[in-house]
């Protein structure tokens, strides 16, 4: 048996028989210990034959390469990153990935201190095989892109975006020495919000200082902006691995530190900086928490975390209470249209700029009955001189704290959210709900959506009055929508791009936002309630054939922002107008410019069927009305699927009354071109009719009517078409 333990075998010796197959003896240790790169099964042995001399039998062995556990950390967060089985001999082609980050390299541990994976070429040289010769642990390490450095390895300065900059331990596989001088030369206090630095790097006195020596001159304007922007660390905010920061800063850094940071504006002995779902935290010794960074550049809607967050597993694993949103955590993030804070940030603490660069709706839950809702419960604790700060860096929320501030709107007092039906809903503390999101998954038979008149949430009723903004944007699928009677506003751009048929929207409706219903092309029908008193700009642009039923008697006199806006339903003039927030459809509205059909005081549109003689046969011809507040009806269209619109039709009559909703209403006038594209022989007007329009009929020989005959004129005062050609009877009985 082949010992790789030594140079030697190990034998035993026995006595066999000519012509005999020898036994083997009891007791043989066949085992073969393995090797790094081989471990070996006992397959037998070799040279087992009849004995005709002296013989050696061997044990022959399967030989097999050794698997390895690899097991991946992150060595900044020490957070696990993946385990694998891995053969003797394998390449680390593994790679770590973070957004606005660079992969360095994977490094193993020796005591406090990280030593770079060999490469491909130092492995080979030194006549190895590849990376894995055993159970490996290793870090990955990730440097923030934009970070730069000198020959020393040293950090000489940072052109990255990213406004939290993390200071790398370890980069181009070594240690990083120190920061230089002047990193942030050339960037302003706004560019640079906060930097984290680790354990152990050594910080320059003027490493946070953005500009050189020069002094402030009251007589060189080329200098005047350094007064301001002098010591950037006087404004960032600094958190730092190490509890005592005096014995990593050089020079006179320390009391710079001490006397230019503001008291929240500095952490000492922090964990670590954690990426925890849609946010970097960073954690505090005393198991505590600052929300640093929202870093979904994708969601919309987002609803700030309260409580406490848990890390599962690496150097840093457990729960850590969320005390604190950090200065500027949403800013870049233009994708983010909705942002709610709920009620237990009463207690916490806001940085400086939170939302700077939004232009979402801030929904906030706080409140407090002995306050005003301008002047909600917000402890400032040590937040003096860096209270909230909005897009425009106000100072506190409570100088704006309802309605546009900036760009930002404000909604307080809301108990919270809610979703019934894949639509989430805003609670507001009167009892209100705003529809402001949606996930709803229109499939097949799942066309229709209807919105519900009141939540119940626990012991408490909402009523539903708004349909959010943009809520049901490019739904393709969407084609039937129920909107309640609670509904107040619909949203800018809440159903833009659907596919709606109709469209039916109850009394109590006040407001239809700008662009609502656009590029419904498909839209066939609109009732618009006499309640509603404001359309926006564009409303139904792109909807070219709807007709515009108003509850109205007319439209409301004014202009620009006063009642219906212009552009809603007529052709306008788009030059000088800010068409940017809607892009690519820019060019469809200016196409779409066409008036729509709009009919006043009406309860909506009706039609009814009635038999006459035509063409050889009998047709049966559709007439279409519509109603009005006053119990009246008008005929505004015609059209049959028995025949061919252009045969001549005989021998029909206008019905004196025709019935929508269980209601009766008297036909009393025919509209516009209500029989433009008809040729009659033969029409019966009843006496209840007292209004035909000029270019009411395309062509007809014979009208007639109960009506006496008039005693001055050929036909009655309302009957403003022309008669030439025309006969008209008076006094006829209708059928």
């Amino acid at each position: 048996v082949d010992d790789q333990s030594s140079d030697d075998y190990r034998t035993r010796t026995i006595q066999v028989e000519y012509g005999k197959i020898p036994t083997v003896p009891e007791g043989i240790d066949t085992t073969r210990p393995s090797t790094p790169k081989y471990e070996y099964a006992f397959n037998g042995w070799n040279g087992l034959l009849a004995v005709s001399g002296d013989m050696t039998v061997t044990a022959d062995y399967i030989e097999t390469i050794r698997n390895y556990k690899v097991t991946f950390y992150n060595m900044t967060t020490g957070a696990f990153e993946g385990e694998n089985e891995m053969p003797y001999g394998s390449w680390i082609e593994r790679t770590m990935s973070a957004g606005g980050y660079v992969f360095d390299s994977w490094y193993t541990k020796d005591g406090d201190n990280y030593v770079a994976l060999p490469t491909k070429d130092d492995v080979t040289s030194a006549g190895g095989e590849g990376h894995v010769n055993g159970d490996m642990t290793l870090y990955g390490n990730l440097v923030m892109e934009g970070i730069t450095f000198d020959s020393n390895n040293n950090i000489s300065g940072y052109t990255g975006s990213n406004s939290f900059v993390v200071i790398p331990t370890y980069a181009n596989r070594q240690k990083v020495g120190e920061i230089n001088s002047y990193m942030f030369r050339g960037r302003t206090q706004e560019e640079i919000e906060a930097v984290y630095v680790p354990y152990g790097v050594v910080v320059n006195a003027k490493a946070f200082r953005s500009m050189d020596d020069e002094p402030y001159d009251a007589l060189n304007p080329a200098t005047w902006d350094r007064i301001y922007d002098e010591d950037v660390v006087k404004t960032i905010i600094l958190y730092v691995e190490d509890s005592n920061p005096g014995i990593i800063i050089t020079g006179n850094f320390k009391s710079n530190w001490d006397s230019g940071v503001p008291g929240d504006n500095k952490y000492f002995d922090v964990k670590g900086i954690e990426t925890i779902g849609d946010y970097n935290y960073v954690l505090l010794a005393d198991n505590t928490a600052i929300i640093q960074r929202f870093v979904n550049g994708t969601k919309k809607y987002v609803e700030l975390p309260t409580g406490s967050v848990h890390m599962s597993s690496g150097d840093n694993a457990g729960d850590y209470r969320i005390t604190e949103l950090a200065g500027s955590a949403f800013r870049g993030m233009s994708n983010v249209e909705t942002v709610f804070i709920a009620n237990e940030w009463k207690d916490l603490k806001f940085g400086k700029h939170i939302f700077s660069g939004l232009t979402a709706t801030i929904y906030i839950a706080i409140s407090d009955k002995g306050l005003s809702l301008n002047r909600p419960a917000i402890k400032w604790g040590e937040l003096t001189g860096a209270a909230i700060g909005w897009a425009d860096w106000k100072t506190t929320w409570a100088d704006q704290a309802s309605g546009d501030e900036g760009e930002l709107t404000l909604e307080w007092n809301c108990d919270g959210l809610y979703t019934q039906d894949e639509v989430t809903y805003l609670l507001r503390s009167n009892g209100e709900a705003i529809a402001i999101s949606q996930e709803f998954t229109f499939v097949g038979d799942f066309t229709k959506l209807t919105i519900p008149e009141t939540l119940t949430v626990g012991e408490k009723s909402y009523t539903v009055t708004e349909i959010g903004d943009q809520l049901f944007k490019d739904e393709r699928l969407l084609t039937d929508v129920s909107i309640p009677g609670t509904i107040k506003r619909i949203g800018e751009q809440a159903f833009f791009g659907t596919n709606l048929k109709s469209l039916t929207l109850a009394e109590g409706l006040e407001e239809i936002g700008n662009l609502a219903f656009a590029m419904n092309s498909n839209l066939a029908y609109v009732y618009i309630p006499a309640s509603c008193d404001t359309i926006g700009y564009f409303a139904f642009a792109g909807a070219n054939n709807a007709e515009l039923f108003m509850g109205r008697k007319s439209a409301p006199t004014g202009s620009g922002l006063i009642g219906y806006k212009v552009g809603w339903n007529t052709t306008v003039d788009l030059t000088g107008l800010d068409l940017s927030s809607i892009g690519s459809i820019v060019s469809s509205l200016v196409g779409s410019g066409t008036t729509l059909p709009t009919y006043w005081n009406a309860v909506g549109k009706t039609e009814k069927d009635i038999n006459g003689t035509g063409w050889e046969s009998l047709y049966q011809v559709k007439l279409i009305f519509v109603v009005t507040k006053d119990g009246n009806a008008r005929v505004i269209g015609a059209t049959t699927a028995g025949a061919n619109i252009g045969l001549k039709l005989k021998n029909f009559t206008i019905p004196r009354e025709v019935e929508y909703n269980g209601t009766k209403y008297t036909v009393t006038a025919i509209d516009s071109s209500a029989f433009g594209s008809w040729d009659i022989e033969t029409l019966g007007i009843p006496s209840t009719v007292t209004s035909i329009a000029s270019n009411a009929f395309s062509s007809i020989e014979t009208i007639n009517t109960d009506l006496a005959q008039p005693t001055e004129g050929t036909k009655p005062a309302g009957w403003e078409f022309d008669a030439t050609n025309i006969t008209i009877n008076y006094g006829q009985t209708l059928s």
